[in-house]
């Protein structure tokens, strides 16, 4: 035997431990230490293994230990990937504890294989798909963790038959994405010995059987936790023959709970004798934090008109279910905005076909919803904050719906949203964005946001592209993006800024800026975009637009560090151009080379569409009331912000630059 469980070890246990003789029981939990066990098979007498909170990354080779092997624990390791199948054929192993490993895909139908298994421990992992029917072969099971996985589909029916069945835990297989386990309520018919069940937080549907646990003792104690699911109907009066049971029921649809379990005075830790039936559940039109009464001082409190609810023990008021599958949702938001309005709705609500064939709707590989796609869809509603429970929503996009509202409470469930299109649809207010910590792109364009810059944008701290412009934002430009590092474009055009012109020195990835058509003053700082890479990634481009403001003094040397620079200037005020920038072969696609500092400014005296010159038949051409360089029309006045709207170029241009590059 040796133990060396927390004993400060580091580094590589070597294999010649296999060759031990007699060597039985092996722990080496909460150590650093990694081993390799593909010679694992010359420890014939090995039947303890306790390699937890290590870094053993692989179990290859483990099913060479043979016979002897009866314990195995491994949780907390970096194992991930799939249980290797030898381990399947570990045949006189009692007990498997490979909790939060980072194992993923299908559970294997050889878990079957492990007939002599007493207890399997695989909760926080991330398999998915259907429990296989093949557990039902470990007839010695007592305890079966897997909760806080990714588990679909129905519970198994051979459940129903494993005598020994002490334990059983299901729970949360919404709680990392995934869609939850469906289906009926087995009742456990044949299970005399369990006594703990815990299936909460899936999306488990019909009613509590009659039958449940019908063949297991009265006179024990029960703990059965089914809340958070969509079972319905009334909580049968057949359960009253259990003297003692903690039954957690919240946040379900239940319509009635049977009187009779009103009576029974040992259930919910004495809790019925002191509270009735509130003690189980809270009634129709209450709330209570666990949907029951529990406390004295705490009762089922009154929910208002508005917010009643026709179902037994909520936890919050509101209309409709707490737990609603991802059809439910996209229907009620269906229902809530009006559809059948839409300019395009095909397959929507229609029973015979999959919710991922929906227009506007796309999914990952497990049917579960990743995308919502309804721009210029006559749209015209508040969305309701339930798409946000959608467990795997990574993108909303409602451009063009000019009337839509879409408010930020709740945004927090999203978790894995990261792209959000929201531009013309004529919002007013960015209220409680910063609790969409997950957020990768945020437009708001061509809205009606005004006043200065929001400050919660600032807790975006994964953004990669921020689009503001042509909305109406006062005061000085935003210059608080110091943990926003990831930040790559920046457009923040056509509003009413003022003030100068901040040098975004501490974003090195900002790649794409544009303030152009505000009321900046003031010079181009010499450091601006000091920390981006000089030579961009292949093929990428830098793009600055700084057009249509008062800026003055000379476009500054020092920005000759930013290769593959698109530089638009244009109706500014600046006297001068350094004269190093204007050879530049990279700038401006090759114009700054082919036409010296034409190819950035026109001089002072001249004009050009653009502001420059971009081709042999577009020179800068004679004005006499063009009084800065850059200018873009021969007209009085052209040099404060006079150029026509250049948003479509700056939009063609980010989607080359930076969206291509993130989706």
């Amino acid at each position: 035997l040796i133990n060396l469980d927390n004993n400060n070890l580091l580094g590589k246990i070597p294999s010649s431990i296999w060759r031990l003789p007699y060597l039985e029981e092996l722990t080496v939990s909460r150590n650093i230490v990694s081993m390799d066990l593909t010679r694992v098979g010359q420890a014939n007498t090995l039947r303890y293994l306790d390699i937890r909170q290590t870094i053993v990354a692989l179990l290859n080779g483990i099913g060479k230990i043979g016979s002897s092997m009866q314990v195995l624990r491994a949780d907390r390791t970096d194992i991930g990937g799939r249980i290797p199948e030898d381990l399947y054929e570990l045949e006189n192993l009692q007990f498997l504890s490979l909790s939060e490993c980072g194992l993923s895909g299908e559970l294997h139908d050889a878990i079957g294989n492990l007939t002599e298994l007493h207890e399997l421990y695989l909760y926080g992992n991330q398999f998915r798909g259907q429990i296989p029917e093949s557990i039902g072969n470990m007839q010695k099971l007592r305890v079966l963790s897997m909760a806080s996985n990714s588990f679909t589909g129905t519970l198994p029916e051979s459940l129903n038959d494993m005598p020994r069945l002490r334990a059983l835990s299901l729970a949360d297989q919404r709680a990392k994405g995934g869609t939850g386990i469906g289906g009926p309520l087995i009742s456990f018919p044949s299970n005399k010995q369990l006594f703990m069940i815990s299936l909460k937080n899936n999306i488990i549907e019909g009613g509590i059987p009659n039958d449940f646990l019908q063949s297991a003792a009265t006179d024990r104690f029960y703990s059965i936790d089914l809340g958070g699911n969509l079972l319905t109907g009334n909580v049968p009066g057949t359960l009253a023959r259990f003297d003692q049971m903690e039954i957690f029921l919240e946040d379900n649809q239940f319509s009635q709970v049977d009187s009779t379990l009103c009576d029974k005075q040992n259930w919910m830790s004495g809790n019925v004798k002191e509270f009735g039936c509130d003690a189980i559940l809270c009634p129709k039109g209450t709330v209570l934090a666990h949907g029951r009464r529990e406390f004295e001082d705490l009762q089922c409190k009154d929910c208002t008109e508005n917010t009643a609810n026709a179902y037994f023990g909520r936890t919050v008021c509101g209309k409709g279910p707490i737990v609603m599958t991802e059809r439910d949702s996209l229907i009620y938001f269906f229902q809530t905005c009006d559809g059948i309005k839409w300019t395009k709705k095909d397959n929507w609500q229609d029973e015979d076909q999959d919710i991922c064939d929906w227009y506007g709707i796309e999914c990952n590989d497990y049917g579960s919803v990743v995308s919502i796609s309804l721009g210029a869809n006559n749209v015209i509603c508040t969305i309701p904050a339930e798409l946000y429970n959608l467990p795997n929503l990574e993108k909303l996009s409602f451009h063009s719906n000019p009337g839509l509202v879409l408010g930020f409470e709740g945004i927090e469930h999203a978790r894995k949203l990261q792209i959000l299109h929201l531009d013309s649809t004529g919002m007013t207010s960015v209220s409680g964005i910063s609790k969409a910590r997950n957020l990768r792109q945020l437009d708001l364009r061509f809205n009606n946001l005004s006043g200065r810059f929001p400050a919660e944008i600032y807790s975006l701290v994964k953004l990669r592209d921020l689009l503001l412009s042509d909305n109406k934002f006062t005061g000085p430009l935003p210059n608080g993006f110091d943990k926003v590092t990831n930040l790559a474009a920046l457009l923040l055009g056509n509003n009413q800024f003022t003030g100068t012109l901040p040098d975004y020195q501490h974003l090195p990835n900002l790649v794409f800026l544009d303030v152009s058509r505000n009321r900046l003053k003031g010079p181009i700082p010499t450091t601006l975009m000091k920390s981006v890479k000089t030579v961009p990634k292949s093929g990428e481009t830098i793009f600055i637009d700084v057009s249509g403001n008062s800026l003055t003094g000379t476009v500054p040397q020092e920005l000759q560090r930013l290769q593959n620079l698109q530089l638009h200037v244009k109706n500014n005020k600046f006297s001068a151009i350094s004269e190093e920038l204007c050879a530049l072969d990279s700038w401006n696609k090759g114009d700054a080379a082919k036409y010296g500092c034409n190819g950035i400014m026109c001089p002072a005296g001249t004009y050009n569409e653009i502001g420059r010159q971009s081709s042999d038949d577009t020179p800068c051409e004679p004005c006499s009331i063009a009084k800065y360089m850059g200018s873009a029309e021969c007209r009085p006045g052209m040099n404060a912000g006079g150029q026509r709207s250049v948003a479509w170029g700056t939009t063609l241009l980010l989607g080359a630059i930076s969206l291509a590059a993130m989706l």
